[in-house]
């Protein structure tokens, strides 16, 4: 066989090798029906959050269309809480997307400047709940034409994600947007809203945990993603 003859088959059986490498990975990606049952569950776990939470009772708060049409969520809960001994108000959003890549960007520090809060300061916390140590981040907003408590918000913030993290921001969604393995099982996001800044830290944290512990297990199913089955 002459060398030309050899050049020639040379790139034939690379390019062989590479559409059989490709098709072998295809063979292994997951589909969205490998998803359904693993989101089937997430939703029936949200819809299973109960409106009362020890002292705490709940009102569930419609969603805008915009944000439903944006988001794509798979389940979603946005329920306001008031203290029966206390008084205290305490807001719970919970969001998870059917796809990683619909989540990104929708969270508080784009979400809530859009519609006339402003960032005032954005600070790193953990929170410690059920079995987790979550690493989170705490917003604090503000409405400009306020001049009081009433229009100052805090708001803690972190992200589940179908690999088994909990994660503070969106870089971790992002990673899981990108891959492929991971990307159809989604992401979720838990926002804990408090419209009086007054309560201290110690105590809002003790109420992250209350509420967390009533969720877990809508976290448990999220996290457990790529192992569904």
């Amino acid at each position: 066989m002459n060398k030309r003859l050899w050049k020639r088959w040379g790139w034939t059986m690379a390019a062989l090798l590479l559409l059989g490498g490709v098709t072998a990975e295809s063979l292994h990606r997951p589909t969205r029906s490998d998803a359904a049952p693993y989101h089937a569950l997430v939703r029936q776990r949200v819809l299973q959050i109960p409106q009362r939470i020890g002292d705490w009772i709940g009102e569930d708060i419609p969603v805008p269309q915009e944000a439903q049409t944006l988001l794509r969520p798979n389940a979603i809960l946005h329920r306001q809480f008031h203290n029966i001994k206390t008084g205290q108000q305490v807001g719970l959003l919970l969001t998870q997307c059917e796809r990683a890549s619909d989540m990104v960007g929708h969270y508080p520090p784009v979400c809530y400047p859009n519609n006339g809060w402003e960032l005032l300061s954005t600070e790193p916390v953990t929170i410690r709940a059920a079995q987790w140590v979550i690493p989170a981040k705490l917003y604090e907003l503000a409405m400009p034409h306020f001049n009081n408590r009433s229009g100052r918000q805090l708001i803690y913030n972190f992200m589940i994600l179908p690999s088994g993290d909990l994660v503070a921001d969106m870089d971790g969604v992002r990673r899981t947007a990108a891959d492929y393995t991971q990307t159809i099982f989604g992401a979720g996001q838990i926002q804990i809203v408090f419209t009086d800044a007054t309560i201290d830290a110690q105590q809002r944290e003790a109420i992250c945990a209350t509420f967390i512990e009533a969720i877990r297990p809508v976290i448990q199913a999220i996290l457990r993603g790529i192992d569904h089955d």
